[in-house]
Formats: C-alpha cells, sequence, structure tokens
C-alpha cells in the first residue's frame, strides 16, 4: 500500500531511466527534452565555430529558445545577426524545430578555455 493508502502498482517500483525523469522535470518546466539540451553543448563549437564559441556559450533551451552568455556586447549583436545561420545548423544537429529562435544576454565573463581568458 502507498501512503496515501492505494494499492502500489509493481510498475512503479521499476527504477526510472535517468533520462526519462529528467525529460518529465523539463518538460513541466517548458523546457527542451534532454537530448536537445545535451545535443546543443556537445555540438555548440562546431555549430558556432571556435572564434564564437571563444565569446559564446549556451545556457538553456526552453521553448525552442536558446539562450545565450557573450562576453562582449560586440558579440551580442554578431549573434543577433547571425540567429538564422546558428538555428539552421542546429536544425541540422538536432532536427527542425528543435531550436527557433535565439536570445543573447552580455555578461562581461570571458568564456575561451584558456586559463588567460
Amino acid at each position: 500500500m502507498s501512503r496515501a493508502g492505494r494499492p502500489v502498482d509493481p510498475a512503479d517500483r521499476d527504477p526510472t531511466p535517468l533520462a526519462r525523469a529528467l525529460d518529465e522535470v523539463t518538460g513541466k518546466l517548458g523546457m527542451a527534452p534532454t537530448e536537445h539540451l545535451s545535443g546543443v553543448f556537445a555540438h555548440w563549437e562546431e555549430v558556432a565555430g571556435p572564434v564564437v564559441s571563444a565569446h559564446a556559450r549556451p545556457i538553456g533551451l526552453r521553448d525552442h529558445v536558446l539562450h545565450l552568455e557573450v562576453d562582449e556586447p560586440g558579440w551580442a549583436t554578431q549573434l543577433r545577426l547571425l540567429e538564422r545561420d546558428l538555428v539552421a545548423r542546429l536544425d541540422e544537429h538536432l532536427g527542425a524545430g528543435s531550436v527557433t529562435a535565439v536570445r543573447v544576454r552580455v555578461t562581461g565573463r570571458s568564456h575561451r578555455s584558456d586559463p588567460g581568458g
């Protein structure tokens, strides 16, 4: 019996795969499926290129909108101009319609992987 006094379905006792559990949670929050989000992070340098990815990084994907952080205002402008190209490249990696728009915010922090910034 469950705490609510209802019988427990044996299928509910089986462990839920982590990816499915995460998809349930992120779906309730309006976020993208984990495979899309992980695809963005896994392919970001390939999609954006090494120069852009040194100054911009993905921080989230919600309601098909990719949210990016950039280190300088000029890169925010550049990425807004590249939005269609980025969306098209992401379509190739994730499937059409996975990302439909890009939103950019400036943080002032470098996104380069080298310690010198």
